[in-house]
């Protein structure tokens, strides 16, 4: 079994603090994954080291993606960049606003080639695109390795009962593998919080796929707005 933890740490930068940036590396620790991905970094973040996949690179408020092998070493050298492709299925499900990707996320997708028997993917779509985002990407990952084993994993802006929904023709609703407990919390206006199930996996492969939330507890609260998932195959 292959097993990967997911972490949006809400702008982990040189200038975290050093209690915060522990307690990230101590969760990690102690989930013993074989493999580490990380997302919105900012690029001044030494460790794990920043790269920064986003298509507009000379801004200093880009969020970037880190990574770290089962011993927390930096793995940054693993991991390159995705490219999606324009699909048929895409453009015949008619989302507004056009079908140029780099016009709709300035993030891109990185991949980690042969992890744990497939190609594993991570991207973190944009706020309040995420359906559009992650439908063209899915949809191109099923142009790019027809049958071949791919598991998309991410901060993916758009909840899995909405995604199921997506007007591509594709059996998204079958390789969807949503986490089993909420993994973004947001306090509003009205003092109450809420809770969206962002982080978790989709996949094109028949063996069981699971994507366990870490439990929410007060020191996790403190590090980031989301929870960090493991996913495991």
């Amino acid at each position: 079994m292959s097993r990967l933890l997911f972490w949006n740490v809400q702008r982990l930068g040189a200038g975290t603090d050093n209690v915060v940036r522990n307690g990230l590396i101590e969760i990690a620790r102690r989930y013993r994954s074989d493999f580490n991905i990380f997302c919105e970094l900012t690029p001044q973040c030494p460790y794990p080291k920043a790269i920064n996949y986003a298509h507009v690179r000379n801004k200093d408020d880009q969020l970037c993606f880190g990574f770290m092998g089962s011993d927390l070493s930096d793995q940054a050298g693993l991991a390159e960049e995705y490219v999606p492709v324009i699909t048929d299925e895409f453009r015949d499900a008619h989302f507004k606003g056009g079908a140029n990707f780099r016009a709709f996320s300035s993030r891109g997708v990185v991949r980690l080639k042969n992890f744990g028997g497939l190609d594993v993917l991570a991207f973190h779509a944009p706020g309040g695109n995420g359906l559009k985002a992650v439908s063209y990407v899915i949809a191109s990952l099923n142009e790019t390795y027809g049958r071949k084993p791919w598991l998309l994993v991410g901060d993916l802006n758009v909840e899995p009962k909405v995604l199921k929904e997506s007007k591509i023709s594709l059996q998204i609703a079958d390789w969807i593998k949503p986490p089993d407990d909420i993994t973004y919390r947001n306090k509003g206006s009205n003092g109450f919080w809420t809770g969206k199930e962002y982080d978790y996996a989709v996949a094109n492969i028949a063996a069981p796929v699971t994507v366990t939330v870490t439990p929410d507890t007060r020191a996790m609260e403190k590090l980031s707005d989301h929870l960090p998932i493991i996913v495991e195959w």
